[in-house]
């Protein structure tokens, strides 16, 4: 898989289908376990029902690509930018390893010391959440899906993304 496989019409949701996730639904839950070696909650599960009311973004990624370890490591320092804003923020960001791309987990710890999670045949959560290749899925407090910013055409490298992004998760924290 590389970046020309990014845009597959088989991603697009089907409002006919069970599984879609738009907006007015809750997320599918799951659990994975923390993969990232500097992370507090290394080797612990994650569920999603742990960011039940806060705001939570979650990346899609391949940790064997620089460029998406590059993205995870703009993240973190997104996430730490949030952090110092204020303690009334309840904005997380965490990282989704694709199944196939384990053997990168050990490489992310260099980018960052987020959560990142291995999705793994039993939960699937790629194809839960029907996600796209580098998809930031914003999840407000209500739990259902507030935005999707796609990191392979918004590259965190530059200003612009960067502060759209950060917009987002701060409007889906202010949400009444």
């Amino acid at each position: 898989a590389d970046a020309s496989d990014v845009t597959d019409a088989a991603d697009a949701s089907d409002p006919s289908d069970p599984s879609d996730t738009s907006d007015d639904q809750p997320m599918p839950g799951f659990t994975l376990v923390d993969e990232n070696e500097i992370s507090s909650t290394y080797e612990q599960e994650i569920s999603f029902s742990d960011y039940e009311g806060e705001v939570s973004a979650w990346y899609f990624l391949h940790c064997t690509w620089s460029y998406c370890r590059g993205q995870f490591g703009r993240l973190d320092t997104l996430q730490d930018e949030i952090n110092a804003l204020s303690t009334d923020l309840n904005v997380t960001i965490i990282g989704i390893n694709e199944i196939g791309f384990e053997s990168g987990n050990p490489l992310i710890s260099s980018a960052g010391d987020m959560p990142m999670l291995q999705d793994v045949e039993s939960v699937n959560l790629w194809e839960s959440w029907a996600v796209t290749y580098r998809d930031v899925v914003i999840v407000g407090p209500d739990g259902k899906k507030f935005g999707v910013y796609n990191l392979t055409e918004n590259n965190l490298n530059n200003a612009t993304p960067y502060e759209e992004l950060k917009a987002m998760l701060l409007d889906a924290a202010n949400l009444p």
